[in-house]
């Protein structure tokens, strides 16, 4: 295996890849039973109307607080359940119970916008599609407060399968968004063949932005094309008011980053969207 992923005639085995291999496998079972027991938690990061300055809708990131091994990131936990072939069962996990969750908030705010990370596997699995429509049926989540996000990487595999659930989803009222925009070689060429409705500019653009004029042009260049295929324009990683103001300057339609909010569980993000959006009379979150 060590040889095929390589490209090497030969792989050495040290003892030190033994005991890295024993880690990997016990940190494995941490998550075959953290996923099995509904241990992960959700995490909400606001998405914010950059005219109106209100939450439109929120991206859903994973957290994970092992009594040993501590907590764990949204970004680490997806790329361990990749590599254990554990990503579709997490994957189910987070739909499950954010479309669940969203399905109360759209009583108070009904225009809000559940966004949720779509994995390759997951987008090329031929019950995809099926399986969110059965969900959103389930927990009667109207499909046009469901965004799913997709990176160029999901689009590589199966293109085909990806498209046809793509579609499929798209013909329900399912949004999508074009995620990391910018970073890949055939952003703009995937841009053309499927239905996206946002395209999310990749944070590494923003950072530098004041000292790359390289990164400012490209910013610009992507926000342009974005306004002429009608595209909702939705950058992260804002973290400063200057940042703020440039994107808001810009026209850019959605920020998201540290500027406005970090990434909170459930019951803190609920107490301050309904300060935004304050529910009926009566009204109860379960």
């Amino acid at each position: 295996m060590a040889c095929k992923e390589s490209g090497e005639l030969v792989s050495f085995y040290t003892q030190a890849d033994q005991q890295s291999q024993k880690a990997f496998n016990q940190l494995e079972h941490y998550l075959l039973q953290a996923v099995r027991n509904d241990d992960l938690i959700l995490y909400f990061q606001p998405k914010v109307d950059l005219v109106s300055k209100k939450w439109t809708g929120a991206e859903v990131l994973l957290r994970w607080k092992h009594p040993v091994l501590g907590e764990m990131s949204n970004e680490a936990l997806i790329h361990m359940a990749e590599q254990n072939g554990l990503i579709i069962e997490v994957g189910y996990f987070v739909l499950s119970n954010a479309i669940d969750r969203a399905s109360e908030w759209i009583e108070f705010s009904p225009d809000f916008c559940l966004s949720i990370n779509v994995s390759a596997k997951q987008i090329c699995l031929p019950t995809f599609a099926s399986k969110v429509a059965a969900l959103l049926e389930q927990y009667e989540l109207p499909p046009k407060n469901l965004e799913l996000e997709l990176t160029e990487s999901c689009l590589v595999t199966n293109f085909e399968v990806a498209k046809s659930n793509i579609d499929t989803l798209r013909l329900l009222g399912v949004k999508f968004a074009l995620d990391d925009f910018g970073t890949g070689y055939a952003s703009f060429n995937y841009l053309r063949k499927l239905p996206f409705s946002a395209l999310k500019i990749d944070k590494e653009f923003l950072t530098n932005i004041f000292d790359n004029p390289q990164d400012k042009s490209i910013f610009r260049s992507i926000t342009n094309i974005a306004r002429k295929l009608d595209k909702q324009v939705v950058v992260e990683g804002v973290e400063t008011r200057e940042q703020h103001l440039f994107i808001s300057n810009e026209e850019c339609d959605v920020g998201q980053g540290y500027y406005y909010a970090k990434p909170m569980p459930r019951d803190i993000f609920e107490i301050e969207l309904q300060k935004q959006y304050p529910p009926p009379k009566n009204f109860v979150i379960r």
